[in-house]
């Protein structure tokens, strides 16, 4: 109590021993950083509509902050919108009604509803040091316009993780498909050397791979198959790259 009305008296210490009669204790530790999570930055996709396959789709990132930035790095998802969504392109981009809301996204349990890889997400990119990534899209089956949403998720040196979520973008049914478009997909990815890439291609080509005719589609099928054998010998391989490559497996033998 004493040295409580002492302190609330306004007297100091000028040494450590001082302080400590006063009950004031210090110790000594190591350097640290205090390292939060990136904060997110903006998204630009080009164009915001396009056609399946033919298509190719400019995804952008940039204004995150962080303590390095330069140390940042990137990855990019596309999710399907799902039908209570109308979407339209408006004077200041895409419009949704009802107002688009992101949903809840589970990135780490894959035995959670809300796992990424169970949202029929389409991993554009893992993570890289490039914030800029393009790819071409699939309008699935649908026969109308398909709406996507983009995530992008920012890393740090640390492991902190951040995403940001925009609309877009919008991708139409292709007026034709040949099995020369659909192989030369394949083939282009392939030349990237990028497996996030070739996995995407996979799963846009396989989306579209019945529009050509069962006889071409048994080569899409074989073509697909030896994109994936490609993937198994590039050497980056991360987590989601894994998880998208048992996916792919799975998509090709089904179809």
């Amino acid at each position: 109590a004493e040295n409580a009305e002492t302190l609330a008296a306004g007297s100091s210490a000028d040494t450590l021993e001082a302080a400590a009669t006063l009950g004031i204790s210090v110790s000594r530790s190591l350097p640290f950083l205090v390292d939060a999570a990136p904060s997110p930055g903006q998204v630009q996709i080009l164009p915001l509509q396009g056609e399946a396959l033919k298509t190719s789709f400019s995804f952008g990132t940039n204004g995150w902050s962080d303590e390095d930035t330069s140390s940042l790095q990137f990855a990019f998802f596309v999710f399907p919108l799902g039908d209570g969504y109308t979407v339209s392109v408006g004077a200041n981009g895409l419009e949704s009604s009802p107002a688009f809301q992101p949903p809840e996204i589970d990135w780490n349990d894959a035995t959670s509803a809300r796992f990424w890889g169970k949202m029929d997400a389409l991993m554009i990119r893992s993570f890289g040091t490039s914030p800029n990534v393009i790819s071409k899209l699939s309008s699935g089956s649908s026969s109308s316009s398909y709406a996507f949403f983009t995530v992008v998720r920012a890393r740090d040196a640390s492991g902190g993780v951040a995403e940001t979520t925009v609309l877009g973008p919008v991708v139409t049914p292709p007026a034709d498909v040949s099995q020369e478009d659909l192989t030369n997909a394949l083939a282009e990815s392939q030349n990237s050397g990028d497996p996030s890439q070739v996995l995407a291609s996979v799963q846009v080509v396989m989306s579209l791979s019945g529009q050509v005719g069962e006889g071409n589609s048994e080569s899409v099928t074989t073509a697909a198959l030896d994109a994936l054998v490609s993937v198994t010998q590039m050497d980056s391989a991360d987590d989601e790259t894994l998880q998208q490559l048992g996916a792919r497996v799975t998509q090709v033998v089904a179809t």
